[in-house]
């Protein structure tokens, strides 16, 4: 409910800023030492916000790290790293359970068709509700020889679930392939 005490979300800090400012700005125009007692407390303000948001991770935050630390592993050809966080119960588009993606993974980061992914662009649809699973919604960027043409990207919907002392864990991705090549092409799933 509150999780944007703790995300270091660019807006609050945004908005204590323009506080900050107008507090200095009355202060310059009628030098009042309330004003700037004002923008100091409000100074403070964005340092507690700060420390917090560095001393405690989100649901959300937590989501989005081990993605990026499962495109992490593959640059770094870390098959454990990338399945580290897939849950027991996962299952790709194709019908592959958790042991059948670590080969897979293993087979096409290995023999260096996937030589890095960047993620960016992250969505959640919703409140984060550690009782059911939750959609996270990002964009993905592989490199190497992956058949793909060069330029394009996907659109992730990646399906996570809180399984405990875990944390959340992947329990299935859909990728929809985008282009640079225009609005009007078509996004099929795989």
């Amino acid at each position: 409910m509150f999780d944007w005490l703790f995300e270091g979300r660019p807006t609050v800090y945004a908005l204590l800023a323009v506080a900050v400012v107008v507090l200095l700005a009355l202060w310059w125009r009628e030098r009042k030492p309330r004003y700037l007692l004002g923008a100091g407390l409000v100074l403070v303000l964005i340092a507690v916000y700060f420390v917090l948001d560095w001393a405690v991770e989100t649901d959300r935050e937590q989501i989005v790290r081990k993605v990026r630390e499962m495109a992490a592993a593959v640059r770094t050809v870390d098959v454990n790293a990338l399945v580290k966080d897939i849950s027991e119960q996962f299952t790709s588009p194709q019908g592959r359970d958790k042991q059948q993606t670590r080969e897979f993974a293993r087979d096409l980061i290995g023999s260096k068709q996937v030589t890095d992914v960047v993620v960016w662009d992250f969505h959640f649809d919703g409140p984060i509700d550690r009782a059911g699973p939750v959609e996270v919604i990002f964009q993905a960027k592989p490199h190497g020889n992956v058949g793909v043409v060069e330029g394009a990207w996907f659109r992730c919907v990646a399906t996570f679930v809180h399984e405990g002392t875990g944390g959340w864990r992947l329990r299935g991705v859909k990728l929809f392939p985008l282009t640079q090549t225009g609005p009007g092409d078509e996004i099929k799933p795989f």
